[in-house]
């Protein structure tokens, strides 16, 4: 195996300087055949020389400008066309002013009928003055009025006053009713016992503390007015005219209680069949007449107070318009 691959390399070697010494034994050869420089000629000429870049990609303007209209509307005429140059202030298309004429329109009337009711303002802005001038006027007399009345409902008040507030003090303490010197309440309640008397001394509490609150309030108010004129000023005449009805809702509760002091002793008489004294009609009859003077007089007050009130606040819209 050995002799074998050392034989073949032999041949191997062998054959590659044949080869090597053939190709330059021709090479020399075909050189001294010719032994003379060769040139290729060809004929001069014009003609286009064809040279093309591939790529990809896109074309934009180097400046451009964004065409924004002012207003809105249909395109109606383009004075442009691709590729065409322009100018600054050259007009390169016309928008339908259509709607744009018409607000133009309503906005010149809407001025003209402003400026005409302008105008009439104007003319009538000295008569409106004078108007409300006379209106505040009016409204001033008519509050000073109110309160000359309230004045004079208060004083008529006053006048009724002290006989009710000595009927309901009768009512109670005088000794109409007993022959030992006995008040009329006490007269009364001395009339029942046990029960009964149970029964009725609630009543009998309630006429004696509701007429003692009265007469404080009544004294009170009898020096606030008789500190007062009539040409005092508007709020010492509310102050009394305030003072006096809070006086005069005082004495009615007062009568009332009184009277529904005298009910019960008329119930509980007829219950027991007892006979009540003969003067006992005449402090009933007394306590309803003045309950009723004291009511009107009270109502009165109170119209006077709302009558007030409104012209003070017919005054203040007068002066506000």
């Amino acid at each position: 195996m050995g002799r074998f691959l050392a034989a073949h390399k032999f041949l191997t070697a062998t054959a590659v300087l044949l080869l090597l010494g053939g190709g330059y034994f021709f090479h020399a050869r075909l050189s001294h055949a010719s032994g003379q420089t060769r040139y290729v000629l060809g004929t001069a000429a014009t003609t286009t020389i064809v040279s093309s870049v591939s790529a990809s990609g896109s074309v934009s303007a180097s400046d451009s400008i964004d065409i924004k209209p002012k207003v809105s509307g249909t395109i109606t005429w383009m004075n442009l066309r691709l590729g065409q140059s322009v100018g600054q202030g050259q007009a390169l298309m016309g928008i339908d002013d259509t709607a744009a004429r018409q607000s133009v329109a309503d906005a010149e009337a809407s001025l003209a009928a402003a400026q005409l009711q302008y105008e009439k303002d104007q003319a009538q802005a000295p008569v409106d003055y004078t108007n409300a001038q006379n209106a505040v006027s009016t409204a001033q007399t008519n509050l000073s009025t109110e309160y000359t009345n309230a004045y004079t409902a208060v004083s008529n008040v006053y006048l009724d006053m002290p006989n009710i507030v000595t009927e309901a003090e009768n009512a109670l303490y005088a000794m109409d009713l007993s022959t030992n010197g006995q008040r009329n309440i006490d007269v009364l309640t001395n009339m029942f016992v046990n029960d009964d008397r149970d029964a009725l001394q609630p009543f009998s509490d309630k006429a004696a503390n509701d007429y003692a609150s009265a007469k404080n309030k009544y004294d009170a108010s009898l020096l606030v007015y008789e500190g007062i004129s009539r040409s005092s000023s508007p709020q010492d005449v509310e102050n009394i005219l305030a003072q006096t009805i809070e006086t005069a809702t005082a004495l009615s509760q007062a009568l009332q209680s009184e009277l529904n002091f005298f009910s019960k002793v008329s119930e509980l008489a007829t219950k027991n069949n007892y006979r009540l004294p003969s003067g006992f009609p005449t402090l009933q009859t007394n306590a309803r007449s003045s309950l009723s003077s004291m009511n009107s007089d009270l109502k009165s007050l109170i119209s006077e107070k709302k009558a007030i009130d409104a012209e003070k606040q017919s005054v203040q819209n007068a002066e506000t318009n």
